[in-house]
């Protein structure tokens, strides 16, 4: 800050000259009084501390940077998926579907799960980081094993919210949680 220093360098060449050690500038300030001397210190002291508190006041209105939004696509590239799954005749979802959700439904083709992904209520939709799902709710999301895959995820899909609920609930397996990773069996079937 040029000025500050300026205004450091006006303030230290008046207070010698009020103090009267210097012979020269006693001699460059003489056709001014004590008092009006007095008064140039303490405009200086006076414009050095308005320039502090004016920085001070630039610091706190200076906005945050803007967060560059990243698309979808590019948040979900490296999310491990199937696009379609020829021996039941599926055709899934991009990953990309599922970035700022609040439900999905999901099928694992080689273990024959089918989870249901729900996104926490403080987050209330999840996102993809990597090949992971962040932001769902661990209570929540559960996995089924499904016994009759093809008559199933087929009224999954073409279910609306509530009737695949109900759909989910009346299969009579256990219920595990789920590790929200993405692996080359997982399809996926619906996101809201």
């Amino acid at each position: 800050m040029w000025y500050h220093n300026r205004w450091k360098r006006k303030l230290a060449e008046f207070e010698e000259a009020v103090e009267g050690r210097d012979p020269l500038l006693v001699e460059a300030y003489s056709y001014l009084t004590k008092i009006q001397l007095r008064n140039c210190v303490k405009f200086c002291e006076a414009v050095i501390n308005d320039c502090g508190a004016y920085v001070q006041i630039k610091k706190v209105e200076r906005k945050p940077r803007k967060v560059k939004a990243v698309p979808p696509e590019k948040r979900a590239s490296k999310f491990k998926y199937i696009a379609e799954f020829a021996e039941l005749k599926l055709k899934g979802l991009a990953a990309a579907s599922l970035v700022d959700k609040a439900e999905a439904w999901l099928y694992d083709t080689k273990k024959r799960k089918l989870i249901h992904l729900v996104a926490d209520s403080h987050t209330q939709a999840f996102t993809i980081k990597n090949n992971s799902i962040i932001g769902y709710s661990t209570v929540e999301t559960l996995q089924k094993t499904v016994r009759k895959p093809a008559d199933v995820v087929k009224a999954i899909q073409a279910a609306g919210k509530p009737a695949a609920r109900k759909i989910y609930k009346d299969l009579t397996t256990t219920e595990t949680p789920w590790n929200a990773r993405g692996t080359e069996n997982l399809i996926i079937l619906k996101a809201w």
